[in-house]
């Protein structure tokens, strides 16, 4: 029996380990091999600013396995997307889209996968390769050291941020739980509390949480900005949705700094595909992909969560698909939709498709009064941004929120008749009327903060609770420009009422509604007190009627201050609170950075800038180069007057969605201007 050498042992083990490497490098090969064209983004013409959808799968398996994402239903549901006109953007896009009032294209698309797993590159790259698709790629930091068979790694990382069809973000460290095991306490997560001791009382201070908290973002950004070649911008927060359910003030107020500190966006919510301007990039959503949906599926739900829903209408039990909800159990009969709220949720029911409404009319019936209080929602964005309508017994109150600011209360008042409440909501520009079984509240027209510009139309509730008749409708955006001028009244004669008094009170009632009214301002050195007066008497009459007064500058007049806005008998401080905006009309030969620095000064006076722009204005703006920061756009024309190029020049620099365009009016009436429907 002849025995082997230790030199032939030694050869052979060589070998072998040559043959693992070489296997090893072709399967890191084919993991990281470019198939397919690479994505192309013409970003030039993109005139879009919707926003975005976001869809995320969990995995790409080879083969169907239950309860995972396979490679077939992702080539299935990449080709229908592609055949609907959906259109890939990478993470820079979308940080553009937030910060540098970037366009984005028609019907947006952010593909995410989740988990960071080999197989979604591998199998993931057979797909979107063909399609000439753009896709990023989510992982935990603690699975990129040494080699697995599920995981991508340090070095796949570093391959994968130079790829043209992928990018890297962060799903964090790993999702691990914390106060386990306290009798009568419901565990929670790393993120999301205090660490506590077995009575459930906390055992760390704020300071101590905030750095237990830090070292984790630190972590979860750190070993992929050493791999890459720049830092990872996109973060996914675990578990999802811990934002709109029970945490600490100070756990979220910590978590909110921490991300934004490390990545400029981040998904901390799971549930709704759109994301538009007004949920701000730390706040963002995505739909993950159920392993038994159909093209056909996916499809019709991202079409409830576009931007082209103009209406609802309580009709059947299958309108509840309407409504998305976090932790709140949501039903519907054709007659009611209930809301179940599980503990310590506070999360509404957001109507999908309403993320970008922003004047809106609500009608709804309230059969009983109840403990519990049930909440109406308008323009809301998150936990700390909306206005609110809550009756709780006999008790109806109205109040607003800001970022960072808290929550203030329009209105409070007792409700002098029993239910059952049909309650009718008109909200226009920043005035909100209410009336109660068909009479408005006595306080009329309610002011809400100018800020709150779009969002969710949503219900919530404490308890139990339902909601019937339920409607919805989103309001064009609708404003008039008031070009009568003053003369003085013949001597014994009542003064005729301004035309603004007419057309303002005659269409504030739905979608005729006059949303802004533009006023102009007559020049100070020429005006008599008489004059001045009379402008004070218009502006009051334009709030009262529900619509805003905005200034209207002499045509080429650029040099704007705070004491043009002055209206006696008001200060110029009470002056400044009764205008909304002020608008300027540059001459087509304009020196656009003038204008630019007059727009930023109304913004800095805490006004709305408005730009009015005639056609040859408009072109030659396009051509300059130029952007304005002008939160509303006046057009004295129709988008068919401006060449093309022209015209999608002048969109890719502002932003489409506030053109207001001038709309054909009877002979003799004031002129009209609206924001066309998406």
């Amino acid at each position: 029996m002849s025995v082997i050498s230790k030199d032939v042992l030694k050869v052979i083990r060589t070998c072998l380990q040559i043959g693992v490497l070489l296997a090893l490098a072709l399967f890191v090969g084919r993991l990281f091999m470019e198939r397919g064209e690479p994505p192309l983004f013409d970003r030039e013409q993109w005139t879009a600013r919707d926003g975005f959808t976001a869809i995320s799968y969990g995995s790409v398996t080879r083969q169907d396995t239950p309860g995972l994402n396979s490679r077939r239903q992702l080539a299935e549901h990449v080709s229908a997307l592609t055949d609907a006109g959906y259109n890939w953007v990478t993470t820079e896009d979308i940080f553009n889209f937030y910060n540098n009032n970037g366009p984005l294209p028609e019907k947006a698309l952010y593909l995410m996968f989740e988990g960071g797993r080999k197989d979604s590159v591998i199998f993931g790259q057979d797909v979107i390769g063909p399609a000439s698709a753009h896709a990023s790629l989510f992982t935990n930091t603690d699975t990129l050291s040494g080699w697995n068979n599920f995981f991508v790694t340090f070095s796949n990382v570093a391959s994968l941020s130079k790829s043209p069809f992928w990018d890297v973000g962060s799903q964090g460290v790993r999702l691990m739980r914390i106060n386990e095991g306290i009798p009568g306490w419901e565990e929670n997560y790393f993120l999301n509390d205090f660490l506590r001791n077995d009575q459930g009382l906390k055992i760390e201070s704020e300071a101590e949480m905030r750095a237990r908290l830090a070292d984790y973002y630190e972590k979860s950004f750190a070993p992929l900005a050493s791999s890459m070649r720049t830092p990872p911008q996109a973060y996914i927060y675990m578990p999802a949705n811990s934002f709109n359910a029970f945490m600490p003030e100070e756990v979220e107020k910590a978590n909110r700094q921490l991300m934004a500190q490390y990545f400029p966006l981040s998904f901390t919510r799971e549930g709704p595909a759109l994301n538009s301007f007004a949920e701000g990039p730390q706040n963002l959503t995505r739909l993950q992909v159920p392993s038994d949906w159909d093209a056909d599926t996916l499809l019709k739900t991202l079409e409830k969560w576009s931007a082209n829903r103009e209406e609802f209408v309580l009709q059947s039990s299958e309108n509840v698909e309407d409504w998305s909800t976090f932790h709140t159990k949501i039903s519907a009969t054709p007659f009611e939709l209930i809301l179940n709220p599980q503990q310590d949720s506070t999360d509404p029911a957001l109507l999908r498709g309403s993320s970008v409404w922003d004047n809106v009319r609500l009608s709804l019936r309230l059969e009983l009064e109840e403990q519990g209080e049930r909440h109406i929602y308008l323009r809301y964005t998150s936990r700390d941004s909306y206005i609110r309508l809550t009756v709780q017994y006999n008790r109806l109150v109205v109040a607003e929120r800001l970022p960072g600011q808290g929550v203030f209360t329009i209105y409070d008042k007792v409700l002098s008749k029993p239910p059952p409440w049909d309650i009718d909501i008109q909200l226009m520009g920043n005035r909100l009327g209410i009336s109660l079984n068909g009479e408005r509240i006595e306080s009329g027209l309610l002011p809400v903060s100018a800020p709150l510009r779009k969002g969710y139309v949503a219900l919530g509730a404490t308890t139990e609770a339902r909601f019937g008749k339920l409607s919805a409708r989103r309001l064009p955006t609708t404003w008039r420009l008031e070009t009568a001028e003053w003369t003085p009244p013949v001597k014994g004669e009542k003064p005729a009422p301004s035309p603004v008094w007419e057309s303002s009170a005659a269409a504030h009632d739905g979608a005729n509604a006059v949303t802004a009214v533009a006023l102009s301002l007559p020049e100070k050195n020429t005006s008599s007190k008489d004059q001045l007066a009379y402008m004070g008497q218009r502006v009051l009459a334009v709030r009262a009627q529900g619509s805003m007064p905005i200034a209207a500058l002499p045509p080429g007049k650029l040099d704007f201050n705070d004491a043009v806005l002055n209206i006696p008998p008001f200060s110029t401080a009470q002056s400044l609170k009764l205008w909304d905006g002020v608008m300027l009309t540059p001459e087509p030969q304009a020196d656009w950075a003038q204008v630019e620095q007059a727009l930023q000064l109304i913004e800095r006076s805490g006004l709305q800038p408005v730009l009015r722009l005639s056609l040859e204005a408009a072109k030659n703006l396009a051509t300059s180069g130029k952007r304005m920061s002008a939160d509303y756009f006046m057009l004295d024309f129709q988008r068919d007057d401006m060449p093309p190029n022209l015209w999608t020049s002048f969109a890719h620099r502002h932003n489409r969605n506030t053109f207001l365009q001038e709309q054909k009016t009877p002979e003799g009436q004031s002129p009209v201007y609206s924001i066309r429907s998406h």
